[in-house]
């Protein structure tokens, strides 16, 4: 139950929210609003200030994981979860922050790249929305099996990191994935002019 409703469903799809919305703000929702051509004026480089923006992201993200960490290791005792070590609890949010990572470094990358927040939400979310599907309903189907192992929500939870672990090989796609977008995202900001 915890592993297929808190972690599967309300965390995950949660992550996915505010790492969506927060990935987006970072250079598109200030380019929308006007403001990111007066920080650009500032003397700091484009790369520095996207790696700064997004660096903070990711410090954020680790603050809700950590604070549901320990919230979920309080509760468990309480709430009769035996078998669960916080060991268990903590390879779970570290596959949840990789997880928020891989859609804040997706947002990121679409919101640089084009400016647009509507862009950046809609990519980010319909790749959620697929992953999801792929994840639950799409893996059914006859000859679409595989599709599960391409899903964000596999690499979260389909090794049950909760019962299992760490697994390297999730935490490997999804830090190269959000090593690879990050990249991108800042290639194109650099060449890029920006609206006024």
């Amino acid at each position: 139950y915890i592993n297929a409703t808190v972690y599967g469903l309300v965390v995950a799809n949660l992550s996915v929210v505010y790492a969506v919305v927060t990935g987006t703000r970072i250079i598109a929702g200030d380019e929308e609003a006007g403001r990111l051509d007066l920080t650009l004026a500032l003397p700091i480089s484009r790369t520095s200030f996207a790696l700064q923006r997004f660096a903070a992201l990711l410090v954020s993200m680790l603050a809700i994981s950590l604070g549901l960490l320990f919230l979920m290791a309080a509760a468990a005792g309480p709430a009769e979860l035996e078998g669960i070590s916080i060991a268990d609890f903590g390879a779970m949010h570290v596959h949840l922050w990789f997880f928020a990572a891989f859609f804040g470094a997706l947002a990121f990358s679409v919101g640089a790249a084009t400016g647009k927040r509507a862009a950046a939400i809609g990519v980010a979310v319909g790749v959620a929305v697929l992953g999801f599907a792929a994840n639950g309903v799409l893996r059914q189907i006859e000859g679409l099996e595989w599709i599960e192992n391409w899903s964000p929500y596999d690499w979260l939870n389909g090794g049950r990191p909760l019962e299992n672990g760490l697994l390297l090989d999730d935490l490997l796609i999804m830090s190269g994935l959000v090593l690879v977008f990050v990249t991108i995202g800042i290639f194109v900001f650099n060449r890029r002019d920006i609206d006024v």
